[in-house]
């Protein structure tokens, strides 16, 4: 489907999967395995100007950040609930023969149609605050490209060591940026940025992984 797959320890999912629909704009996947069940498994979707999947606060439109069976029309859910006509949000069982071809069938139909919803993406762009995200991790990039000119730099919010494949230079970014816009800053608002800038400029640059 087009996905790329990155290592996440930043965001627990289960599994993490990015597609980038235009330079700025990205569908993310994060599978999800039942707390109660370790043999359930679902995904969520999150249509946005970041990879920070999940991010929905502010004036971010709540419709970015859903589960495909809420993406599908009566008919097509009505199998999955059980006789609960509410019940709309579908777990596969993985101890099921078919329960991965039949995730990946709905999985296409509501990728489909997330993209097809016009009046959100514009919605989304309208988004100040994903406006504001979508810059940061655009000044990580330009950053990085002159993070030797900071040899001097005084870093505090480093992680000790390369996570998820990416490299420390784009940690190191991620902190000055964040530092010249004089937020508050904390270890992990500095790993989500630099993930986000780099899992984007991979995607756009097609630069290998772990290069």
């Amino acid at each position: 489907m087009e996905f790329t797959e990155f290592k996440d320890t930043i965001f627990h999912t289960s599994g993490f999967y990015v597609k980038k629909i235009r330079n700025d704009l990205f569908l993310s996947l994060g599978l999800n395995i039942s707390q109660l069940y370790d043999s359930l498994f679902t995904c969520d979707m999150y249509l946005s100007r970041t990879t920070r999947i999940g991010s929905v606060g502010g004036d971010v439109p709540r419709q970015c950040y859903t589960r495909p069976g809420y993406l599908l029309t009566q008919s097509e859910i009505e199998p999955y609930q059980d006789g609960n006509p509410l019940m709309r949000d579908i777990w596969w069982s993985g101890n099921e023969e078919h329960a991965y071809s039949d995730f990946i069938r709905v999985l296409k139909i509501a990728v489909k149609r997330f993209l097809e919803d016009d009046l959100l993406i514009q919605h989304i762009y309208e988004s100040k605050v994903l406006e504001d995200l979508y810059n940061e991790a655009q000044l990580v990039k330009k950053e990085v490209s002159n993070i030797q000119s900071y040899s001097d730099y005084n870093f505090n919010y480093l992680p000790s060591k390369e996570i998820d494949h990416i490299p420390m230079n784009w940690f190191s970014a991620a902190e000055i940026v964040l530092n010249k816009k004089r937020v508050k800053i904390h270890n992990r608002g500095v790993k989500v940025l630099a993930g986000d800038a780099y899992r984007k400029f991979i995607l756009n640059t097609g630069v290998p992984k772990h290069a």
